[in-house]
């Protein structure tokens, strides 16, 4: 049977394409890192020691990581990470991102967002991992968008979460919950939390280790269909196994 929405989906995506023809949605982007495209001039720097986000909004600070060729990595320790700035959102938050865990983690991995308190900070979105697998979306307050799949070791996995849906590797899961707007009080962090106090630093202890191949985020909730045409363009652009 011919799924019309999908078709839909990938249409739009065709006819939002940015200037390198990667083919993602480009309405409300507000931040697109890439790791084969790793500056705005078109090319990847293999010794950068910064991320350069392709919309320029927000380029990331790397401290020790180091680059593959379409991938950087982190160690795990609490000096590896990635910083980025506050950002003011005005619609709704879509994170995007597509990664590899080297190995596991002893309590909870920042994979990237803004952290916050949820009792007093708002607005916070990010994604992280447990210790047992699971991946999460969280957004404001205690309110979770979560995953029923656990992420298993060594293995390719494209995750989004926005308040509305929830993805891995296009299998969209859908929740209903409510989120706010505004600045956030924390910087963007890569491959670790923030400090989710009025500090704006790293969390300790909450390391992602491992391979981050892009990171986009829109001030937008994307649907479920544009979510899925993101991660066939992904599944494509960083040869992702079945």
């Amino acid at each position: 049977m011919i799924d019309l929405n999908r078709i839909y989906a990938l249409e739009m995506m065709r006819k939002r394409r940015i200037a390198q023809s990667t083919g993602y949605r480009t309405e409300d982007l507000i931040l697109h890192l890439d790791g084969i495209q790793n500056t705005r001039a078109g090319t990847h720097n293999p010794s950068a020691t910064v991320w350069e986000d392709l919309t320029g909004n927000m380029d990331v600070t790397l401290y020790n990581a180091t680059w593959g060729a379409d991938h950087v990595s982190f160690t795990g320790a609490n000096n590896s990470y990635g910083k980025g700035a506050r950002w003011t959102f005005a619609k709704g938050t879509t994170i995007e991102i597509v990664f590899k865990m080297q190995f596991s983690i002893l309590e909870t991995a920042g994979v990237c967002g803004w952290a916050g308190d949820p009792a007093t900070e708002y607005p916070f979105s990010r994604i992280y991992i447990t210790n047992s697998g699971a991946l999460n979306f969280r957004s404001e307050g205690s309110a979770l968008l979560p995953h029923s799949t656990l992420l298993s070791l060594t293995s390719f996995k494209y995750a989004s979460g926005n308040w509305n849906f929830v993805a891995i590797n296009g299998d969209i899961e859908s929740r209903s919950i409510e989120g706010k707007i505004g600045t956030t009080v924390m910087s963007f962090y890569v491959a670790v939390a923030g400090s989710g106090s009025i500090v704006d630093a790293p969390a300790a202890g909450a390391n992602f280790p491992g391979n981050i191949y892009a990171v986009r985020v829109y001030d937008a909730n994307l649907t479920a269909e544009e979510l899925y045409a993101h991660w066939l363009i992904d599944k494509k652009r960083f040869n992702i196994p079945e």
